[in-house]
């Protein structure tokens, strides 16, 4: 029997109530899940975005001092690492992306997206908002702009996104991490749904059910009014309590990265959800009323583990651990929380174990950490100072020790201190309008500032600034760079290129540079005065310095420059004549080097441009003048040669005339001195001796004026001299005669040959010999050697002795005629010897020099022409 009207009157309500009631409940429930879901979303996008920027400022930083000789620089050093580090990464999600960008212009460039297009394609939006893209891009646009936060708009595809965004300083890109807003709402959707629909079914069966099956029973029990409100509100309370179990269910269900498994307190598994099967890999069928130690047993896991997990529960209600396993062929990171469950008594009814893949906020944190500890190493090993600041206080936070050696102060001392102190007093509100701009902005560069060394000194440096979060503060990073060193570089620069400018017109020197790819020549000041014009009324050109050229040169001109170009063996080196516009004409000098790319293709040429007009009229002049004297020269160099012949000839018949009546005397002065010195008497004999030696002496002398005579007189007969042989002969020959020398020793370096005449290289022997000797052979242990040494590059052959030497300031003069260091007394010979040995060396095309030192003997060098 179907219930009375008045019956439906008194439950009708209450269903709706309760399926109100239900709804709400539900609904909420659903809300605070997706608000959860939502922030976690946020949270893990926030955490994405900011590690991967750190991780991308670090990587800059670095390559930024240590990889300038990276093709490209230091930008593509780094942009290829973060390239190569996100080649695999994937996403996550079904459309979690992380995205970098760059702004150009009023372009914003994409470098780097995962999911929906491929790794190294580009794209491109506008930077402004325009009737086309209005908002398309917004998260990256607020990035470039230096902004740090999260912010639901529309992605470069136009979808709606929830994204965090973050700027990365040191190359002024953009990061956004990102996911489309309908793959997080989509499982709450369905929820939504199929909790929606659950109820509408289950609240229509429960009215049909009641009121057909348990009507009969109902109006039997019921023998009361209240008995029948009883029996409502038990059934009101069942369906509550069904309609909870099914929502719940439904939750627990759609609990997409979490998995949850329930169990009695036995330890029997009671509840096992889908995102369990995936984590752990078993079905409910082969999970569900077993007991968790026999799933130990399969998966091997440490009893004595386990008993300290419950330990730890029954002191503070729950157990949170860490476990790597492998999920889908791959060793994933878990993080499970294991918890009591207990009833409204406080008693133990069961546990549930949740857990949630971790694995790629472990590698992000982990990434994060190395990030933050490569940052460190930077910092600390970095040549240019660096030093931390609260935006919002200007109170320095960090440094390192490079600033620590700038400012001449400790690292402690630095921290604390108010950025305004690093600069000198009076210029406060300038350095305070830079931080303020580089936190509005995000970052900068400042040149032409001075810090305070401790000392007092001024110190120039440069100054990079960038805005990031460290923690819950915002800072400003500074990188102090010293330049003092550029700064007098930049000083010594201007200084030589004003030298330079000056030195260049005063020797009339102008310079040129012309790339040849671009067709651009540039021109010094000076080939502007040289060419006669005016730099503010004309443009340097190659086809204006073709037209200055005198019309007879060009062809020559334009042919050298081809040569010069065409051909890298060929050098421009040129003469020609330029016309200035009033019509005179200057000679110029050209000089040029052509430089080359990797293929050999010519880009530039380099060179200068002498003005020799006045040169060339002075060396015109001596052209002519030294024609006229090179006439005279030749006119009087043959009066000399037949004057010199003459006296030679003289000279050399006098000495020969002189020889006849000379040894006549000497002949009658033996026979008196033999036969008649008796009768002489003792002054007599006396003289006779005197008038002998001097005869002889005359004899001696007339042989070496002859000697010199013939010296060069002879022609040359050039043969193959074996010198050793030569001068051991010789020294022979002069011990054999002269008895007294024979205590010194001869030492001769053997087999030394030379191509010369061997009558005339004899007499340099005897001679050099007969010096050595004359002057060795009073000493005990006296010592001659000949031998051979190099003397720059020539074989210099030399006669040495540790005799009595000589005062080597007065070296030249020994080979002049008649000259002698010596007193009479120690040298007896005519002084013509060295002389006649000057001459034969000098016939031979070598030279000769001696050195000494008093007391200590003599050296005499000598070479032999090729």
């Amino acid at each position: 029997m179907p219930l009375i009207p008045s019956e439906w009157r008194r439950i009708l309500p209450l269903v709706l109530i309760m399926a109100v009631v239900a709804m709400t409940v539900g609904g909420m429930s659903l809300i605070v899940l997706y608000q959860t879901a939502f922030d976690e979303a946020k949270s893990r996008l926030t955490d994405t975005a900011q590690s991967r920027a750190r991780m991308i400022e670090a990587i800059a930083r670095f390559d930024q001092i240590h990889s300038h000789s990276y093709p490209g620089g230091p930008y593509h050093a780094t942009l290829t690492q973060v390239e190569e580090a996100h080649d695999n990464y994937k996403g996550f999600g079904e459309t979690g992306e992380f995205a970098l960008a760059k702004r150009q212009g009023n372009e914003i460039i994409f470098v780097l997206r995962h999911r929906h297009t491929v790794l190294d394609g580009s794209k491109s939006v506008p930077f402004q908002h325009d009737e086309d893209h209005d908002h398309i891009a917004e998260p990256m646009r607020h990035a470039l702009l230096g902004h740090s936060g999260t912010m639901v708009g529309l992605d470069y595809r136009g979808v709606t996104v929830l994204a965090a965004y973050e700027p990365v300083d040191v190359l002024n890109f953009g990061v956004v991490a990102k996911i489309d807003l309908a793959e997080i709402r989509r499982p709450f959707i369905r929820a939504a749904i199929i909790l929606f629909t659950l109820s509408v079914v289950i609240i229509g069966l429960g009215i049909v059910v009641f009121s057909y099956v348990s009507e009969p029973m109902v109006a039997t029990l019921m023998e009361s009014e209240a008995l029948r409100h009883s029996r409502l509100k038990l059934m009101q309370a069942q369906s509550i309590i069904r309609e909870k179990a099914i929502y719940l269910d439904n939750i627990l269900s759609s609990a997409m990265d979490t998995s949850i498994v329930a169990t009695d307190e036995n330890f029997l598994i009671r509840y096992y959800n889908p995102t369990a099967e995936k984590l752990f890999g078993y079905t409910k069928e082969q999970i569900l009323g077993r007991s968790v130690l026999e799933v130990h047993e399969w998966e091997e896991v440490d009893p004595s583990d386990f008993q300290k997990g419950l330990e730890r529960i029954a002191v503070v209600g729950s157990h949170l651990y860490q476990v790597q396993r492998e999920v889908g062929g791959s060793i994933r990171t878990l993080e499970s929380r294991a918890s009591s469950i207990l009833d409204e008594e406080g008693k133990l009814v069961g546990y549930v174990l949740m857990s949630k893949d971790i694995t790629e906020r472990k590698e992000a944190e982990d990434s994060l950490v190395k990030s933050e500890r490569k940052y460190r190493l930077l910092m600390e090993y970095a040549n240019d100072a660096i030093f931390v600041a609260d935006t919002r206080t200007g109170i320095i936070l960090d440094a390192n020790k490079a600033a620590a050696n700038l400012l001449g102060r400790s690292v402690d001392e630095i921290i604390g201190m108010h950025q305004s102190r690093l600069h000198p007093a009076g210029r406060e509100q300038e350095y305070k309008a830079f931080f303020q701009n580089q936190i509005q902005y995000g970052s900068g560069v400042l040149t032409d500032v001075v810090v305070v060394h401790q000392d007092g000194r001024l110190i120039p440096v440069e100054i990079r600034a960038g805005v990031t979060d460290l923690g819950d503060k915002q800072v400003i990073q500074g990188i102090f760079r010293d330049v003092t060193q550029r700064k007098r570089a930049e000083d010594a620069l201007r200084e030589s290129q004003s030298r330079l400018f000056k030195a260049q017109r005063i020797a009339r020197l102008g310079n040129w540079d012309w790339d040849i790819v671009n067709n651009t020549l540039y021109w010094s000041d000076e080939i502007y005065r040289i060419f006669g014009l005016d730099p503010s009324q004309c443009q340097a050109s190659y086809a204006g310095f073709i037209e200055a050229i005198h019309c007879d040169d060009r062809e020559r001109v334009s042919q050298a420059v081809k040569e010069a170009i065409v051909d890298p063996k060929v050098s421009y080196d040129i003469q020609h004549r330029v016309v200035r516009p009033g019509g005179a004409l200057r000679t110029v000098r050209e000089q040029g080097e052509v430089i080359r790319n990797e293929k050999g293709q010519a880009i530039r040429m380099m060179g200068t441009v002498h003005d020799m007009t006045e040169l060339k009229e002075v060396e015109e002049k001596l052209k002519d003048l030294n024609a006229n004297l090179e006439s005279r020269v030749i006119e009087r160099t043959h009066q000399l040669e037949a004057a010199n012949r003459e006296l030679e000839a003289f000279s050399y018949s006098v000495a020969h005339d002189l020889r006849a009546p000379l040894n006549n005397i000497l002949g009658f002065s033996k026979i008196l001195l033999d036969e008649h010195h008796d009768k002489l008497g003792k002054e007599g004999g006396e003289y006779l001796h005197w008038l002998d030696a001097s005869g002889k002496q005359m004899t001696r002398r007339i042989a070496d004026y002859l000697k010199l005579a013939r010296s060069t007189r002879v022609a040359l007969r050039h043969e193959k001299v074996n010198l050793s042989e030569l001068f051991a002969h010789a020294a022979h020959l002069i011990q054999q005669l002269h008895p007294e020398t024979l205590t010194v020793s001869m030492e001769i370096t053997p087999n030394l040959m030379v191509h010369g005449d061997k009558d005339l290289l004899t007499v340099v022997a005897e001679n050099l010999l007969s010096n050595a000797l004359k002057f060795t052979c009073k000493e005990e242990k006296g010592v001659i050697h000949f031998g051979v040494n190099k003397q720059g590059g020539d074989r210099a052959y030399y006669v040495r002795d540790n005799g009595i030497g000589f005062d080597d300031n007065y070296a030249n003069r020994l080979f002049e005629p008649f000259e002698s260091l010596h007193d009479p007394g120690i040298s007896d010979g005519s002084g013509i010897g060295l002389t006649t040995v000057q001459r034969i060396i000098h016939r031979h095309e070598g030279k000769i020099w001696a050195e000494s030192t008093l007391g200590e003997g003599a050296t005499f060098y000598f070479t032999i022409g090729k």
